[in-house]
């Protein structure tokens, strides 16, 4: 019986198909040159003979034990793969319960929260359910559903998903056309150089460069459509200080940007106990008046959309106290939800009055839907701001 490939070169094999998946060819085919190959497999300095021998060898494993259908492109001294193969690992792990136990969980947000791998998380867990007792994945997939299932998230286009995250990696433009809720111009097409993928707000955006905010701007993953992938030419990378790694690290959800508001709120009972049994990023302070038992909170936030939001889900236990901006943003929000909400009220008890009238056999007036519910839908809906901020 052939021996099998040693943890080396399953190491190598893979970190070999990695490389692959990186790299593209105009017509789309994954690929690596030769000499990327023997940089891996760390055999770039053996003699040419024995060099070529030890690539044949790889190249030969690749095709049988991973079944890589390869094609060798000699004008640019690269090997073209022309299918999808699979990783190969070596099983022999150490695998406790609470490890099992992480995977189900993580399968079970992989399907909710990207949705577009739920195939491959699927299979994924089918695999491991023929070496280990399905039992063992029922905790963790009863712990992660507790938590995903009351959480509705937008729905996104797997294919716009991954074109996004290639042009990522690859630091390449992407075209696409965008609908709009805020915008005089409701769909358009738009150019575009992505940084990073974020979640906030029970959806997915792309945060880059377009060609009137250099500094930064978000979109809305679910609402771009007819995605193409374009030049890495004129791939536009974020500005100093604009690194994606360090500005989406903001209190609330991640919002992109510098930096520019120094924020305070203030938290009573019973929300202030929960405000300080949170774990908050470096960046926020948390304080206490023993007496009174009111937390506050203090940091720096990029905008205050996300931020006046934060206060009133919190309401009445929440409250702004600095900046005034801030201050008066919870205000006019507060005042339209008041406004919108009291013409519902009063609409919806006048259709409850005509009902018990009809139920008892008198005569109602026609009723339309009252378009002052609609006017003030229309002025909450205008207030000024990005995507991100509002939708």
């Amino acid at each position: 019986m052939p021996k099998g490939p040693s943890n080396v070169k399953l190491m190598f094999l893979n970190q070999l198909l990695l490389e692959f998946s990186r790299n593209q060819t105009s017509e789309g085919k994954w690929f690596i040159t030769s000499r990327k190959l023997d940089e891996i497999c760390e055999i770039a300095q053996k003699p040419a003979k024995a060099r070529d021998d030890v690539r044949g060898d790889y190249i030969a494993k690749l095709r049988g034990l991973y079944n890589a259908h390869l094609e060798y492109d000699r004008k640019n001294k690269r090997y073209i793969l022309q299918n999808k193969p699979y990783f190969v690992l070596n099983l022999k792990l150490q695998l406790s319960t609470e490890m099992l136990t992480a995977l189900a969980a993580g399968s079970i947000f992989v399907r909710k929260f990207l949705p577009h791998l739920e195939t491959s998380s699927t299979a994924f867990e089918k695999e491991l359910e023929k070496i280990f007792d399905k039992n063992l994945f029922i905790e963790g997939r009863s712990l992660a559903s507790s938590v995903t299932m009351s959480l509705p998230i937008a729905r996104i286009d797997g294919s716009v998903f991954s074109t996004v995250q290639q042009a990522i990696r690859e630091k390449r433009t992407i075209s696409f056309t965008y609908t709009s809720l805020s915008s005089e111009q409701p769909t358009r097409k738009e150019h575009f150089s992505p940084w990073k993928v974020y979640f906030t707000d029970k959806s997915w955006y792309v945060w880059g460069a377009a060609q009137d905010m250099e500094e930064g701007k978000t979109y809305k993953i679910c609402r771009m459509h007819e995605i193409e992938a374009g030049s890495s030419k004129m791939y536009t990378p974020p500005l100093p200080g604009q690194e994606p790694e360090t500005i989406l690290n903001s209190l609330w959800f991640g919002r992109p940007g510098v930096a520019k508001y120094d924020v305070q709120l203030s938290f009573t009972h019973p929300l202030a106990e929960s405000i300080e049994e949170m774990d908050w990023p470096e960046e926020v302070s948390i304080t206490k008046d023993e007496t009174s038992g009111e937390v506050f909170l203090k940091t720096r936030t990029p905008e205050l959309y996300g931020v006046a939001f934060f206060v009133l889900a919190g309401a009445p236990h929440a409250v702004a106290v600095q900046p005034a901006e801030l201050r008066k943003l919870v205000m006019t929000l507060s005042q339209q939800v008041h406004e919108k909400q009291q013409v519902v009220d009063e609409y919806e008890k006048e259709e409850e009055f005509n009902e018990s009238k009809r139920r008892s056999g008198e005569s109602t007036p026609d009723l339309s839907v009252d378009k002052n519910i609609e006017s003030a839908d229309a002025a909450f809906s205008s207030q000024s701001g990005d995507d991100t901020l509002k939708q």
